[in-house]
């Protein structure tokens, strides 16, 4: 039985017609509405993954708060204050507006998103603050702060991950 070449020439025949009626799926449209609603839709997704990993790194930062000690210690209050004001800022931006409202009201959908990257882009300096403190504090202890570092570098990579999407940009140093 020669099934490929049948559905080889299944897909050329279904291939010629008229060509030029029908629009590529896989083209991207130029319209600004639906570009919008593209970023909004790509920077929900990145933002989810943001504040999830910025609540467990709070929950995972104060678990650890039993075991730390020394030097550990006096930095841990402001460590858990950087966390906590990523997250804060992060849960004061859900829920993000769902990308239909870039075809109701363009203006409105587009200061939403300029407002959600300036707020993203704030709790991410929280979150690299928090991110170096405990990476300079890993070098005395590594397997116990090791975990909060990953969870720190993970949480920044999907906030400045959300910025991108929603088609904002991250100076970098």
């Amino acid at each position: 039985m020669r099934v490929f070449p049948l559905l080889l020439l299944t897909a050329l025949i279904g291939g010629c017609g008229s060509g030029g009626d029908a629009p590529d799926p896989s083209a991207e449209s130029t319209a600004p509405a639906d570009k919008l609603e593209q970023q909004l839709r790509q920077g929900r997704i990145q933002f989810d993954g943001a504040l999830v990993t910025t609540i467990e790194a709070g929950v995972l930062a104060k678990d650890l708060q039993d075991v730390i000690q020394g030097e550990e210690l006096d930095a841990w209050p402001e460590i858990e204050d950087h966390i906590d004001a990523a997250g804060d800022i992060l849960a004061e931006l859900v829920p993000i507006p769902e990308s239909s409202l870039a075809q109701q009201n363009y203006a409105m959908a587009d200061n939403t998103r300029l407002d959600m990257i300036d707020a993203i882009i704030e709790a991410h300096m929280e979150l690299m603050i928090a991110f170096h403190q405990v990476d300079s504090l890993a070098e005395d202890s590594p397997a116990r702060l090791d975990p909060l570092a990953d969870l720190l570098s993970l949480a920044s990579d999907d906030a400045a991950a959300a910025i991108t999407a929603l088609g904002g940009k991250l100076e970098t140093d």
